[in-house]
């Protein structure tokens, strides 16, 4: 169940994984924001295999060339490549951010982005009472450990 949870398999849960969870479990709808960055997470715990926190061109590409596999075309070719990378890297800097990366699955999407807000609050809210109660080595995080205590609690009706 944890690696369920544990998105980007780091082995401790962030505020967003947490908000995700809790969503699930009182089976409140992931709105279109929090899913793509669930989106960003996966590319990024899939392609960025240095574990430096951004995609590099090498790994962009592989990223890109497999979505193009799958949809049965050819890889692409180093001109279009180069124009979807500097379409996604708005700094110039020569690597993807998650945030370059969000942005540009966000603008591909194109949607509008509905939000009830009010619900959004109050589980915000939980997430952060969460976090008070059980992140008891306050480092952003919870881990495997602050995690059992609060699933024991919540299966044991305390929580």
């Amino acid at each position: 169940m944890f690696q369920e949870i544990d998105i980007n398999n780091d082995g401790v849960l962030s505020k967003f994984e947490t908000l995700l969870f809790v969503k699930n479990f009182l089976n409140f709808p992931i709105d279109e924001d929090e899913d793509i960055q669930i989106k960003v997470m996966q590319i990024f715990n899939k392609y960025d295999t240095n574990r430096n926190g951004y995609l590099e061109r090498r790994e962009t590409s592989e990223l890109l060339n497999e979505i193009l596999a799958d949809r049965g075309q050819l890889p692409a070719t180093n001109q279009q490549f180069n124009r979807l990378f500097n379409d996604i890297d708005l700094n110039n800097d020569g690597v993807i951010s998650k945030l370059e990366m969000y942005k540009f699955i966000k603008n591909f999407l194109s949607k509008p982005f509905s939000h009830k807000q009010q619900q959004q609050e109050n589980i915000d809210a939980m997430v952060v009472k969460i976090f008070d109660k059980y992140d008891t080595n306050r480092n952003g995080f919870l881990e495997k450990k602050e995690i059992l205590i609060l699933l024991n609690e919540i299966l044991a009706g305390k929580g």
